[in-house]
């Protein structure tokens, strides 16, 4: 027994089987058919069968000259040798009947009319039909298949009645193998296909299942299971399914490509690109359906979303160029297949259509084709020049790229014109009143912008804040502020919409408002220093000291830098504790020596209590500061 169906077995938990990013892609090498040899065959075959048609020695070979004509794509030859077959050893039973052959015959017979369906049908049902091969008997009885309700009955995926009719045969015919010999395990897996396709999911998943108790194995009855979960929506269970068929086939790239699909439908957007990536790498076609524009489509977002990683990944690291390299033949990859969308569409006055110019320009502008990235952005406003997120596109490339506000302003406010549900677009319109100091209508935007449900208020799947601003740690171990990678794409997360209204709450010194604000960005980015540092500024401001310090704690804890030192320091001097003021603006110098005002300020602290001299060398005349001089002149009277 498998360990891991021992673990199932057991409720305990099986690991998930991660994409291995460096994974060699399969070689695909076809087995060679000499056809010729295979015809001298069958000549032999038929040679001796006209002579002895019906001989009990020579009725084997029509079983064997089926095979070899299944091998030459002969199927309806092969069909008429097996029928052949099993019509002669029934003509002369009981005097002749091999079970083994038999149930050999019927199961040749079966696979052959499935494939027939299943390529008729043009749709990867099964990505093969399994050859039988001898096994070891199996020792355990396997239970007897019961006729339930005629399957053809049902409501089924396969509408055609020829079709139909061939998978009512191909199933007695497997029912006729098992009949004759129980230790065909394969039965299990062809009856679970042919029970899919008839819409009869419940009896595939128990024919599957029993498959798998014998075949434990065996990666394809956890593929097809996995399947047939995805189609339920079970996704959990399908990832496990995708786990287990990657475990025993590593080089499967079918099942990193459905792994991702049903990562993608509960949040693990992370993990699903590194399996896009897999196949990226070595299947791209998996993508592609009858060069179906939304197939291109579909890869293109990949693409897209695999090359934003990358760029953030490569953001983290210090020397990570290989990063941006990659990105760099991502974002080229999703701009060709946007152009195929494009010029492939016939629905080329659809939004779908117009918004493959969207994913271009962006695509454009990562690349730094700014040019490419306005055309494209136009286009879409002309094919469309009611779609909102035409807009909002437009006037995140002029707010971010450019700094040009008034123009982004004009462009935000046509979005919410067009669609004042959007919440996005009122979102980044309050980001550019709030740059241009009309904080007022900045909050009353985020106001909408917090009041919408658009389904979409989870962070983004990197590690970084997906806010306006983040915060990056040196390799000195030294905080300093640094924008985020530029966005040019709509922000529908409410905590960022929070974090910014507090911002703007902050700006019009409403600093209760704008704690509680800070407090909901908190709660969904608790390791985010910059949400500690704000709130801590809004409660120094509001008056509570301590609990400003509280947070400057927090902020410290993660990273040092002098300005958080300075201002922990200022509130500790303001609750009484000198000292601990004392010992933040040193830490404060220690980072930046020049800061005037840190000394300024350790200066006061330090003549509150007396403190003897450091060995914190002062920078002489750093600025002409008044404070500083005054101060300097109030020592001398004091003594």
């Amino acid at each position: 027994m498998s360990p891991l169906l021992f673990w199932e077995l057991l409720g305990l938990e099986v690991s998930s089987v991660k994409a291995v990013e460096n994974l060699q892609c399969p070689v695909i090498s076809r087995e060679e058919v000499d056809t010729n040899a295979l015809k001298r065959e069958i000549a032999n075959y038929s040679a001796t069968l006209r002579v002895y048609p019906s001989d009990l020695g020579t009725i084997k070979l029509y079983l064997q000259r089926g095979m070899a004509r299944e091998k030459i794509n002969d199927q309806n030859g092969a069909i008429d040798d097996f029928s052949q077959y099993i019509w002669y050893s029934n003509y002369n039973a009981p005097a002749f009947k091999d079970r083994q052959l038999l149930a050999q015959a019927y199961y040749q017979r079966g696979v052959l009319k499935l494939a027939m369906v299943i390529e008729g049908e043009k749709t990867p049902i099964a990505e093969e039909i399994p050859v039988i091969e001898e096994k070891t008997p199996i020792v355990e009885e396997i239970p007897v298949i019961e006729e339930e309700t005629p399957l053809i009955e049902r409501e089924s995926r396969i509408k055609d009645q020829h079709q139909l009719k061939l998978l009512e045969a191909a199933r007695s015919d497997f029912q006729q193998a098992f009949k004759y010999n129980p230790n065909k395990s394969e039965v299990y897996f062809n009856l679970a296909i042919i029970a899919s396709l008839l819409n009869h999911q419940s009896l595939a998943l128990d024919y599957y299942q029993r498959f798998i108790g014998y075949e434990t194995e065996d990666y394809r009855g956890y593929y097809h299971r996995g399947q047939l979960y995805s189609q339920w929506g079970n996704y959990a269970e399908a990832i496990k399914d995708y786990d287990l068929a990657i475990l025993y086939k590593p080089d499967l790239i079918e099942g990193y490509y459905n792994r991702a699909i049903a990562l993608e439908k509960i949040g693990g957007k992370r993990e699903a690109f590194k399996d896009y990536k897999i196949v990226l790498k070595c299947s791209p076609k998996l993508f592609l359906a009858k060069n179906a524009p939304s197939s291109y489509q579909n890869r293109a977002r990949v693409q897209l979303e695999i090359a934003d990683e990358e760029v953030e990944l490569a953001n983290l690291s210090s020397n990570s160029p290989q990063g941006y390299q990659t990105a760099i033949e991502y974002y080229n990859g999703a701009i060709k297949d946007l152009a195929l969308v494009i010029r492939i569409n016939p629905n080329y006055d659809k939004i779908p259509h117009a918004r493959a110019f969207l994913k271009r320009g962006y695509a454009h502008l990562r690349l730094n084709n700014n040019q490419g990235a306005i055309q494209d952005y136009n286009q879409a406003i002309y094919l469309q020049p009611q779609d909102a997120k035409a807009y909002v596109y437009r006037g995140l490339m002029r707010a971010n790229k450019y700094q040009e506000y008034a123009g982004a302003l004009e462009d935000f406010t046509a979005a919410v014109a067009r669609n004042r549900h959007d919440a996005a677009a009122h979102y980044h319109r309050g980001l550019v009143l709030y740059k241009l100091g009309r904080y007022q209508e900045a909050v009353d935007n985020y106001n909408i912008a917090l009041a919408q449900d658009d389904g979409i208020n989870t962070p983004s799947f990197t590690s970084r804040s997906v806010c306006s601003e983040n915060i990056r740690e040196s390799a000195e171990k030294n905080y300093f502020y640094n924008s985020r990678e530029t966005d040019f794409r709509p922000n529908y997360n409410v905590s960022c919409h929070a974090q910014a209204r507090g911002d703007a709450y902050f700006a019009l010194k409403n600093f209760a408002a704008a704690e509680r604000d800070y407090t909901t960005y908190i709660v969904a980015y608790p390791n985010d220093p910059e949400g500690y540092h704000k709130r801590a500024n809004a409660r120094f401001e509001k008056g509570d000291k301590q609990g400003a310090i509280e947070d400057y704690n927090v902020f410290l804890q993660k990273v040092r830098d002098a300005r958080i030192f300075y201002s922990r320091g200022n509130s500790s001097a303001d609750v009484g504790d000198d000292q601990g003021a004392i010992t933040d603006y040193l830490q404060s110098l220690s980072i930046n020596p020049i800061d005037v005002t840190a000394y300024s300020n350790r200066g006061n602290a330090r003549t509150d209590t007396a403190t003897i001299p450091d060995n914190v060398q002062v920078t002489p005349r750093i600025s002409e500061n008044p404070i500083a001089y005054n101060n300097r002149g109030i020592r001398p009277i004091q003594v």
